[in-house]
This record gives structure tokens, C-alpha cells and sequence, in this order.
């Protein structure tokens, strides 16, 4: 069994962005989920980006995974995440995951605290080829940078089978293993 990442460097770790598109956002090694390296978008009153594109199947589904917070004591930016569909020529066919963060949600990295997103998404409308993933930091005037790091994109029937193999080894041994898997679900009202 094996797990696919459709993303690439989604933990920053070659210390650029490659393959990702982005406007006002730097590489860091300051502040890190893990590893060593992740990526800081521009707080204020300016846009800022972070955009992957992947290859994807009908009627594949999937895991949508992104660790945030925000730099410094001021006010955290709204921010917008979503998964759209597109076929070869780039028309457009739906929204897979659209999460909205509202201003002054996300916790202070200095104190060593993330929001640790875990979100599936809707099934893949038929004649899809890619999906655009964004993390978007909405202008808003005296916010803060924000950390996003350990970005995953993961099929999930990979991950009910990890689960299904995890349980089935778990319950044969007679006892539950810590097997490296810390997921967090963060909904919001």
C-alpha cells in the first residue's frame, strides 16, 4: 500500500518554492511545524498566495491537509482555502473545498501552537485532469504574516486503507501503536 502526496514540497524543505506559484511570500526557517524550512505570507493590506497545481482522476477524493499560524501578537488575516477542478483546457468545473478562516483565529506561533487543518474533499466531477489548490491571505490593514507548512493532498482511499491495515495490525497484535499519524480536525461555526 502506498500513500500519494499529490503535493510537491508541501513542507518547504528544498527552500523554495518550486512547484508553487505564489505572490508575497517568502521561504523561512524561523518558524516550522516541522523540518526545517516553511513558507511566510505578507500580513497588512496586501494579497498573498500560495498555489499548487495537481494531477488528479474521477472519481478520485482526498485529504486536504495544511498546518497555519500566525507571526507576532497582532490580529491573524482572514484567509481562504480551496480545491478547484479543471479539465485539460483549464475550464473550470467546481470546487472540491472551499474553507473560510475568519480574522483573529489563528494562534501565535511564538507560542509554539498551530491550527492543524484536516478537510476531504468532494468527489472529482467527471472529465477532470488537475486541481488548483490555494491558500489565499486576505488583505486586511495591521494583520500579521501568517506560517503555512506540511501541506498534503493525499488520495483517500490510501488513507482508509492505512487506517483499515493500521487497525487490522493493531487489533492482531493486541495493543494500539502510536503509528506517526496526528490528524486534528478544526471546524468552524
Amino acid at each position: 500500500m502506498t500513500i500519494e502526496n499529490k503535493i510537491s514540497n508541501g513542507g518547504f524543505e528544498i527552500s523554495t518554492f518550486s512547484p508553487w506559484i505564489y505572490t508575497n511570500a517568502t521561504i523561512t526557517s524561523e518558524f516550522c511545524h516541522s523540518g526545517s524550512f516553511t513558507a511566510r505570507l505578507s500580513g497588512g493590506s496586501v494579497n498573498s498566495y500560495l498555489i499548487h497545481f495537481v494531477e488528479v482522476n474521477p472519481p478520485e477524493r482526498f485529504e486536504f491537509l495544511v498546518s497555519l499560524a500566525k507571526v507576532g501578537t497582532n490580529p491573524s488575516p482572514p484567509l481562504s482555502l480551496s480545491v478547484a477542478y479543471y479539465n485539460a483546457s483549464f475550464v473550470f468545473l467546481g470546487y472540491g473545498l472551499i474553507i473560510n478562516i475568519p480574522a483573529n483565529q489563528l494562534p501565535n506561533v511564538a507560542m509554539k501552537t498551530w491550527l492543524e487543518l484536516n478537510q476531504t474533499t468532494s468527489p472529482i466531477p467527471l472529465g477532470t485532469t488537475q486541481a488548483l489548490v490555494l491558500i489565499n491571505k486576505l488583505p486586511l490593514a495591521g494583520s500579521a504574516d501568517v506560517v503555512v507548512d506540511d501541506v498534503s493532498f493525499l488520495t483517500i482511499d490510501s488513507v482508509i486503507e492505512l487506517m483499515r491495515t493500521t487497525a487490522s495490525d493493531n487489533l492482531s497484535s493486541g495493543s494500539l501503536r502510536n503509528n506517526g499519524i496526528n490528524i486534528v480536525n478544526f471546524f468552524f461555526q
